[in-house]
């Protein structure tokens, strides 16, 4: 099963694109492994401008936001089925606009979110059945001037933008307790223990998103699954950053022993160790960044490049988590926004948010090869594979 979201309205982004605005904001399909057909089953109208999902598959939610700088953000919980259904549990308001990201917390009792325009940070409690609650842990560090979209191209690195967040995912009885978010505005990685009992975000510091003049516009970190390492895309300048992760410092972080001074002296639970273009270097046309991910065995990470119009393929090292390019390879249409590998990373989707098309390939062995199937589908952003 693969379900795609779709942007329905423009007028309602922080950014402007170039594709066909999309009657229907939910689609489901069903892949066929062996050939990379993608065949399509349902529709969902009447959601805005979906841009991002998490699937709980314990309780088979499906859940989704909705992407606008005129209004709150929506965060959607649906029951989605082996028939690509997708049946609505709960909505709850994301009390900020432009939400654009989700993180469902270690035991799945939380969906943890941000959004985007106002920098702000939240979580939504999660019942037995997968159905969202109303928000708690609301957090908004300071007020955004931005007020259209002209205004917020010409000022983003003057002010907060929370791009992501995401839990630390090692420290054993610790683990989950630390969020990291990229802050694209301000070019740094925010670090806040997440206290879930009492749904509060504790800043703890922050940390360059890479050195050298920027703007560089951290937009995701991707833990490595097995190394204590970190890879954080950057956006604006595409590079990607790669940090080693510090457990004792970030045990001293997440317990309580050890608060943000406001000093430039803090302990940081990541130490910058490479940075890495994700475009050819004789290219010098225009490019930012979309999504990082890194493989389920941990040997090879992927970063999308939305201009040049590729995936760059790096192989980690396995010692050290340092990352050496492999190949880029084109994404056979314009601007992909995201992508995503199946569950064995046999197969990749890539969103092309500006040519109105779904593109499938083939992963072996960081040999990334295209199957011929070029599905269409009105301004696509963000595919989740699911199986039931």
């Amino acid at each position: 099963m693969v379900f795609v979201c779709k942007y329905t309205d423009f007028d309602n982004l922080a950014h402007q694109p170039r594709g066909t605005p999309a009657e229907h904001g939910l689609t489901s399909y069903a892949l066929n492994s062996a050939t990379g057909e993608l065949n399509l089953l349902q529709q969902r109208k009447h959601v805005l401008n979906p841009s991002f999902c998490r699937v709980h598959t314990e309780t088979s939610t499906l859940y989704t936001c909705t992407e606008s700088i005129e209004e709150d953000g929506l965060v959607y919980a649906y029951e989605v089925d082996v028939n690509g259904n997708m049946a609505t549990k709960s909505m709850q308001s994301a009390n900020g606009t432009s939400t654009c990201y989700l993180t469902l917390d270690e035991q799945a009792n939380n969906l943890l979110f941000v959004n985007y325009w106002d920098s702000s940070m939240c979580f939504f409690p999660i019942d037995k059945e997968g159905s969202l609650l109303p928000v708690n842990g609301f957090l908004k560090p300071k007020k955004v001037n931005s007020r259209n979209r002209e205004d917020h191209l010409h000022n983003r690195q003057l002010e907060d933008h929370a791009h992501a967040i995401v839990l630390d995912p090692f420290h054993g009885s610790l683990a989950g307790r630390l969020a990291y978010v990229p802050d694209l505005g301000l070019d740094i990685i925010k670090q806040y223990r997440y206290i879930a009992s009492t749904g509060e975000f504790e800043f703890v510091g922050s940390l360059p998103s890479a050195e050298g003049p920027g703007p560089h516009g951290p937009r995701y970190i991707e833990f490595h699954p097995v190394l204590h390492i970190a890879y954080v895309v950057n956006e604006l300048s595409s590079l990607i950053s790669v940090f080693k992760y510090e457990p004792e410092e970030a045990s001293k972080l997440s317990d309580g022993s050890i608060s943000e001074n406001g000093s430039n002296n803090w302990p940081g639970s990541l130490q910058l160790l490479q940075t890495i273009s994700t475009v050819p270097e004789d290219y010098d046309g225009y490019n930012t960044c979309g999504r990082i991910c890194c493989t389920k065995i941990g040997d090879s990470v992927l970063v999308s490049n939305r201009g040049h119009d590729s995936i760059a393929v790096y192989e980690v090292n396995e010692t050290t988590g340092l990352l050496e390019i492999v190949n880029i390879v084109s994404t056979e249409g314009e601007t992909p926004r995201h992508f995503q590998l199946n569950e064995d990373d046999s197969m990749l989707i890539a969103a092309n948010q500006d040519s109105d098309n779904l593109a499938v390939f083939t992963f072996n062995n960081r040999d990334l090869v295209y199957t011929g199937v070029s599905v269409n589908c009105k301004s696509p952003n963000f595919v989740q594979f699911v199986r039931f």
